[in-house]
């Protein structure tokens, strides 16, 4: 009787293709594939153009699968291939959270991956990344894009582009590969490889890496970064260089921008370009607010002159800012020694201030020039543009030098003044219970000295005048006493002034000697 109704059998055939759709057991497509349900449609029909297992919907299409919901304008439903073409405002809704949206979509159920086309947007709460080609694999909630993607976060206000991109929405990772760059209102970064957790908000960047900001330049090849509490970690390779011009250098490296607090880690190297100086260690801390760096273990500064270096070792040195020059001052304490080659010297602490150019040393200090050893309870060292122009001793002053090893020609008072050209000792100014022990010596047409006897005197004001570090005359300002001694007449004990002690045993004669200390 149907057959009589007039129906034609092509409308016939696509009513049970259309039903045959809807009600085709899950075994037709695989026991472990679940089929796709087509949950709303405006129109629906059969596309003989694309095979008799092809149907087009058209209108607010919606489509369930397994837990998702994907829409469009329109699409293919290919039966036998299990698939999905979807077109026009394609929407795919994962969790809740997971938004995907594109121009065009291809979905197979077998594998459960969806490829989308053209304007691509994946939201996932505050975070969006938009590319133009994108593979979402709904069984691991992974995504990823070859061909350049950018991804915007509102929260921290961070914009990330590469070429490669990777998003485990369940994990909230995200992977980037090649051609990185992360754009923050406080800094810039460039990299080969980065790593992204939108909860914990903590970066990991590996291979050549770049941090720019208006404070510094960071470089490392490994490390990471915790947006939400600011804090980093720099490994291989990594350096600082600073607004001021002062390039970090350590193994590793780890900064609290909150607390603006940063340490480093083994073989440190700090390069300061304006001020001609390097400070090497094994540990370093630097508190920003206080503009104090702090160095340890095997710590040495090195001031690099024009013609020569000064090299200095101590247990800890010290770098901060004097806050009403905003000149810099380094403090050297606990066996403290350094070495130039026309001077070298050792004490307890030590302090350089730059706004004088001044060096004062305190505790036991001790001075070697050429021949003469220098010590005193308190010394300073005055210099200009790397030249020493002054050399102050305090109290029980002392100069020293050996005539032989058993003769020392001695200087003592409460203040003694050196003066220097050229870096050379020229002139000594002793002021104050000044006493001498001079041992004279005659020199022979032959080339050879004979000792003629030991000058012993007391004058509370001299000058002594040297040249190529040798003694050539002094002049006393008071009425000196003093007396020339047969040598054979005075005691061994007597040829000592008070408070005499003869320390080259403590004298550093290369770089390497400032590392060892003798008790």
């Amino acid at each position: 009787m149907l057959l009589g109704s007039g129906m034609n059998y092509k409308a016939l055939i696509s009513l049970v293709m259309v039903l045959s759709t809807l009600l085709v057991p899950l075994s037709s497509w695989g026991q472990k594939t679940k089929k796709i349900i087509v949950k709303q449609v405006e129109s629906w029909e059969y596309d003989e153009s694309l095979g008799i297992n092809a149907q087009r919907l058209i209108g607010s299409v919606i489509f369930e699968h397994d837990g998702a919901l994907m829409s469009c304008d329109s699409a293919y439903l290919y039966n036998n291939d299990k698939s999905v073409e979807a077109f026009g405002r394609v929407h795919i809704n994962q969790g809740d959270t997971v938004h995907l949206y594109g121009d065009s979509l291809r979905y197979d159920a077998g594998d459960k991956t969806a490829r989308l086309r053209q304007n691509i947007r994946m939201i996932d709460k505050d975070m969006q990344l938009t590319t133009n080609i994108m593979n979402y694999d709904l069984k691991t909630s992974i995504g990823s894009y070859f061909n350049g993607g950018t991804i915007i976060s509102q929260q921290n206000q961070n914009k990330l582009t590469s070429k490669e991109g990777y998003y485990h929405s369940e994990s909230k990772t995200l992977h980037f590969k090649d051609s990185v760059v992360l754009h923050n209102p406080e800094y810039d970064m460039y990299c080969d490889t980065l790593h992204y957790n939108t909860v914990s908000e903590v970066s990991w960047f590996f291979g050549p890496t770049l941090i720019r900001s208006k404070d510094n330049l960071i470089y490392c090849e490994n490390g990471w970064y915790d947006t939400k509490n600011n804090v980093s970690s720099f490994e291989e390779n990594a350096y600082i260089i600073t607004e001021e011009h002062q390039k970090l250098e350590g193994d590793s490296m780890y900064y609290d921008r909150n607390k603006g607090i940063g340490e480093v880690f083994d073989n440190i190297t700090i390069t300061d370009t304006v001020n001609d100086f390097l400070v090497n260690g094994h540990y370093a801390i630097h508190y920003e607010q206080r503009d104090l760096s702090i160095i340890t273990k095997e710590a040495m500064l090195t001031q690099i002159y024009k013609e020569d270096s000064l090299f200095l070792h101590s247990d800890t040195l010290k770098i901060t800012v004097d806050t009403t020059t905003g000149d810099q001052v380094v403090h050297a304490y606990y066996r403290v020694k350094f070495y130039r080659h026309d001077m070298q010297g050792k004490c307890d602490s030590l302090v350089y201030s730059e706004s004088d150019s001044t060096l004062r040393m305190y505790h036991t200090p001790v001075l070697w020039s050429e021949e003469n050893q220098l010590d005193g309870e308190f010394i300073e060292i005055v210099a200009h543009e790397g030249k020493i122009n002054q050399l102050i001793m305090y109290n029980s002053a002392f100069m020293i030098s050996e005539e032989d090893s058993l003769s020392y020609n001695q200087i003592k008072g409460k203040k003694i003044t050196g003066y220097f050209k050229d870096n050379d000792l020229v002139k000594i100014h002793v002021e104050g219970n000044g006493e001498t022990i001079y041992h004279p010596v005659d020199e022979k047409d032959t080339g050879e000295k004979e000792k003629i006897g030991i000058y012993k005197a007391e004058c509370s004001d001299l000058y002594i005048h040297l040249e190529d570090n040798e003694l050539k005359g002094i002049s006393f300002i008071t009425q000196p006493s003093g007396i020339l001694h047969p040598e054979d007449e005075v005691a061994q004990e007597e040829q000592f002034l008070k408070g005499f002690h003869w320390e080259f045993h403590h004298r550093p004669l290369t770089k390497a000697d400032i590392f060892k200390w003798v008790e």
